[in-house]
Order: structure tokens, then sequence, then C-alpha cells
């Protein structure tokens, strides 16, 4: 397991541990890399939409996101942001899935939905 991907290690032990509140916690404090288009004229980081990827397997909307630059999956965005992780479900319609792309592997992160 990598070492320099600190939530690639607790979402390993959550899965271990059957316990994922810590990776929800970890999610929500992490930074990750996120697609985005830009709206307008304005900065990226203020005036934006996300880049929202539709599954090819069972067409259900989703925003990749990763702790590193290197492994975020951009799709067909123009521009890449940085956001925490609570802020990005604050954002995203309840809809919209949100994969982690880390080094050990994917990991699907929280939604509205499921977030109480």
């Amino acid at each position: 397991m990598a070492g320099s991907d600190p939530i690639a290690v607790t979402v390993h032990a959550a899965q271990e541990a059957d316990d994922f509140l810590p990776a929800y916690e970890a999610f929500i404090n992490t930074d990750f890399y996120v697609g985005v288009y830009r709206q307008g004229d304005e900065t990226p980081t203020r005036d934006f939409r996300f880049d929202v990827i539709t599954n090819s397997q069972d067409g259900q909307p989703y925003v990749a996101v990763a702790p590193a630059l290197d492994h975020l999956h951009k799709g067909q965005a123009e521009n890449v942001i940085q956001i925490r992780g609570a802020q990005l479900i604050r954002e995203l319609d309840p809809a919209v899935g949100i994969p982690v792309s880390l080094e050990t592997g994917g990991a699907m992160g929280p939604t509205k939905e499921n977030v109480q």
C-alpha cells in the first residue's frame, strides 16, 4: 500500500474494519483536484462548473476527484482546481457521485444522499 496517499491508507483501513466514518472524515477534510469549466471571464476558482461525467455502465453522473493531480481523470475539463471534500459535497447535486482516484485504486466517496 502506498504511504504517500494518506486518504488511501484511511480508506483501506475503513474497508478492513467495515467502519467508514474515518474515511468520511478524511474525505471532508482533504483537498481534492477536480476538473472544471470556466463559466465566464472570471478566475476558474470562482466562476466555474464541475466536469460532470456520465458513467458508461449505469448512466449515472459523477465528478471524478483525486488528492494527487497525476491521479485525476479530467474528462473533457479545461481547467483543474483544488477543493475541500466538504465544500464539494455542499456544491454538488445530491444525485452526482464522487469517485476518488487513489494510488491504490478507486473508492466511492460520499454524496448528499448518504450524508446526514
